[in-house]
């Protein structure tokens, strides 16, 4: 029921949003500055919120709360943001190691790098609170846990499916993310984790090592230079059309499946079963 209210919601606000900018959203390849992406993803926010908040309050009559943002954190978006981190920087380590991709530069543009880090925040929250806190936190109450892993999975993919340059090994990798941020969800209830993880990954990637993200291109500190578009850089649609992106995201999905499942301390430390079967 949320999905198209969601769409119209949030196409609302980032109409909104181009007007205050003097953007025109229809052209097929807007180029954005650093402000401008960041204030359509402000917007983009806004509507999300919007949108959750109305479904909480009147569709499922629950506190907005119920969607995950609990107490206790500190533990969850450190290691969110280590893993994301670890997956990043080891695929490009390794592409660099390979081949693949060459480092040319870096250029440290102060405001650029805020404004892009705060964009990928505002993503990150966004996103995890639709798709695992609503979408998946409801699929929840009328199937197991993990066919509602897999279904929200399906969803958060085909949500990036008209990215630019999007190809069969982007929905892959896609897919696999989906599992990784929800399956901590599963266990907790618990969107911090999902949040820093996202970020990260998008920060790193994006901001940091100068891949594309999901098709998008934005300012990065460093400049790379790929030697074609192969299944190994993932060509325009960043390290998420990566075969090496399948490959570092299996190894935290089984180590993060394999802790919870024992509900060990170490990983999301104060953290405690919320009652979600």
């Amino acid at each position: 029921m949320i999905v198209i209210p969601y769409i119209v919601i949030i196409g609302i606000f980032q109409f909104i949003a181009s007007r205050i900018l003097g953007l025109d959203i229809l052209e097929e390849h807007i180029k954005m500055s650093s402000w401008q992406r960041f204030v359509m993803t402000l917007f983009g926010a806004f509507g999300t919120f919007f949108s959750v908040f109305l479904f909480k309050r009147y569709a499922d009559k629950e506190c907005f709360c119920t969607t995950g943002f609990r107490e206790r954190h500190l533990y969850d978006v450190f290691w969110g943001v280590l893993i994301g981190f670890s997956v990043i920087t080891s695929g490009f380590l390794t592409l660099v190691y390979m081949g693949k991709i060459k480092y040319l530069t870096n250029v440290f543009l102060p405001e650029d790098f805020l404004l892009s880090s705060c964009t990928f925040i505002l993503v990150a929250a966004s996103e995890e609170l639709f798709v695992r806190g609503y979408v998946l936190g409801n699929l929840m109450h009328s199937m197991s846990k993990y066919k509602a892993l897999i279904v929200s999975s399906v969803f958060f993919t085909l949500m990036h499916g008209l990215n630019s340059n999007y190809r069969w090994l982007a929905g892959i990798v896609l897919f696999l993310s989906g599992i990784l941020l929800g399956l901590s969800y599963l266990y907790t209830g618990n969107l911090w984790f999902p949040i820093a993880l996202h970020f990260s990954w998008n920060f790193f990637q994006g901001t940091i090592f100068g891949f594309g993200v999901s098709g998008t291109n934005a300012y990065s500190l460093i400049t790379q230079f790929r030697h074609g578009d192969t299944i190994w850089n993932g060509g325009s649609f960043g390290f998420e059309g990566s075969i090496l992106a399948v490959v570092f995201q299996i190894i935290p999905i089984v180590i993060i499946y394999l802790l919870l499942k024992k509900k060990q301390p170490n990983l999301f430390k104060n953290n405690e079963m919320y009652g979600i079967r």
